[in-house]
């Protein structure tokens, strides 16, 4: 778990990486070859132009900030 004195670790991400598909919500994350896997995430509160992840994501995940061009491939 968390070491002592430090809150849990709070991931944002750009506003402009999220995948709004239908009902889905997803993000773009590198795989271990480099290649984009959709992921289906579940958002917090945005701030500015960015936005909480609360689950689907990890700290450390290589996520793609631009999923149209992780869509073209």
């Amino acid at each position: 778990g968390p070491e002592a004195g430090q809150g849990a670790e709070r991931l944002l991400v750009p506003a402009q990486s999220v995948l709004r598909r239908a009902e889905r919500t997803g993000l773009y994350v590198l795989d271990s070859q480099g290649l984009p896997r959709l992921r289906q995430v579940r958002l917090g509160q945005r701030q500015g132009d960015m936005v909480e992840v609360l689950s689907g994501v990890a700290v450390g995940d290589r996520v793609v900030t631009d999923p149209q061009a992780a869509a073209r491939r």
